[in-house]
């Protein structure tokens, strides 16, 4: 067993896919700590690398991707170990996924699938698992659990399967719970109850909570620490207050700018300009340096490496902004 003081720790992980047109660097040289009771915000668009990072801390990175290097290690324990991934997966980390008809078979009834986890992961029978199942589904707000078990997953609401979801994800008392874009395919309503549940589960349950999303607005209430990835890596990390009022990385102001907000007037939402880089090519520099208004020539010929500063933050930045506009080139340097 390898040293570890930290429930779930992530040490310099390497993900990569490798194609006939070269090797997607997904995940690049990413290290995070989650202790108990955390609560995590894993932020950045889509192909920031934000799931590929999740499903490797669960064991399901499949072929043709692999984790290059790097240790992902739980209570000391390395993840990387398909036997122990198996026995931790589902019964001490539990996920909830964005697509809830994605977790749940069609032609199973919900009581069914419910109770396989529990059967398979506690030293319970059937009779015991459904009423657990029942109770279950009782806490995350369905009411009549008796009939809902024999029912199928078409007959429930979008917002009521991803309750479901989450029910099952907490039917063996686990440790965790990675939550990845679960209310992506909800309506604005739903999505604000689904978030409320999660984020009222943890504290009540006292789980560490990983809460992975491309909206800032998701984490705002429901996450204490946040980790903002960009290109398979970490740019910026700190506490959710000081992300939100004073981000330091170019990126993370970019994304509140885009961010709606009932404080701000505003015509239109801010876009962030260009594409994230194609990760088959490996960048020199700051991978964020096309887009970035402040970009200078040292951004493009050198990569900045995460350093942490004040109040335990860290930022990976040559010209890091002092509030939400941020100081533009440098004195002395080119624009890149």
């Amino acid at each position: 067993m390898i040293r570890s003081d930290h429930l779930l720790e992530i040490r310099n992980l390497e993900v990569v896919f490798p194609t006939r047109d070269g090797t997607v660097q997904a995940v690049r040289g990413v290290s995070l700590t989650v202790d108990a009771g955390d609560s995590l915000g894993i932020v950045g668009e889509s192909g920031s690398g934000k799931s590929t990072l999740a499903r490797a801390a669960l064991g399901l990175i499949e072929l043709p991707g692999r984790i290059a290097g790097g240790e992902i290690l739980w209570k000391g324990r390395s993840l990387l170990d398909k036997r122990v991934a198996r026995r931790i997966r589902g019964r001490e980390i539990s996920m909830v996924s964005q697509d809830p008809m994605a977790s749940m078979s069609p032609i199973l009834t919900i009581g069914t699938q419910m109770t396989e986890v529990m059967t398979r992961h506690l030293d319970i029978g059937s009779r015991e698992a459904f009423t657990r199942a029942g109770d279950l589904l009782e806490k995350v707000g369905i009411p009549d659990p008796g009939r809902r078990l024999g029912q199928y997953p078409f007959e429930f609401s979008g917002g009521m399967q991803q309750r479901v979801v989450i029910a099952t994800a907490l039917s063996c008392d686990p440790m965790m719970l990675i939550a990845d874009e679960p209310t992506t395919a909800l309506d604005v309503t739903t999505q604000a109850q689904i978030l409320e549940l999660i984020s009222s589960l943890q504290k009540d349950l006292g789980l560490a909570l990983v809460l992975i999303t491309h909206d800032l607005g998701v984490v705002a209430g429901a996450c204490d620490l946040l980790k903002v990835l960009y290109a398979g890596e970490i740019v910026e990390s700190g506490t959710a207050d000081q992300l939100f009022h004073r981000p330091r990385h170019p990126y993370t102001a970019a994304l509140l700018g885009s961010t709606p907000r009932l404080d701000v007037k505003a015509d239109r939402l801010v876009a962030i300009e260009g594409h994230p880089p194609d990760l088959r090519q490996v960048s020199i520099g700051c991978s964020f340096t096309p887009r970035c208004p402040h970009a200078t020539t040292r951004c493009a010929s050198a990569s900045p490496v995460l350093q942490p500063s004040e109040a335990g933050r860290a930022y990976a930045c040559w010209n890091p902004l002092n509030g939400r506009e941020g100081p533009g080139p440098s004195h002395g340097e080119g624009r890149a």
